[in-house]
């Protein structure tokens, strides 16, 4: 285990020191607890949240494409999955100029 602070018979200088890597551990310390806590604290998971990923998910699978045009993305409805939230909505075809 490492010692964080130095307990030598004979210190260096006469002074004893705190270890260096001390405020490595004091970070990896602070991140863990922030990590769960924040873990204990926020509801997961989140409906929209999963909406959002249902809705890419779907849309590469209809319309695969090596570079997708990511502004005509839209989101599932939430009260049907099986249809999208634009679908009362004429769609807008762009065509592009020869």
């Amino acid at each position: 285990m490492l010692a964080l602070y130095s307990f030598s018979a004979v210190p260096k200088n006469g002074v004893n020191r705190l270890n260096p890597a001390l405020p490595v551990w004091i970070v990896i310390t602070t991140y863990f607890a922030i990590l769960f806590g924040s873990a204990l604290i926020i509801a997961f998971p989140v409906k929209v949240d999963e909406l959002a990923h249902l809705s890419v998910i779907r849309a590469q699978f209809e319309h695969s494409a090596l570079f997708p045009d990511w502004s005509r993305y839209v989101l599932l409805r939430e009260d049907d999955p099986a249809r999208w939230s634009t679908e009362d909505i004429e769609p807008v075809i762009v065509k592009p100029d020869p």
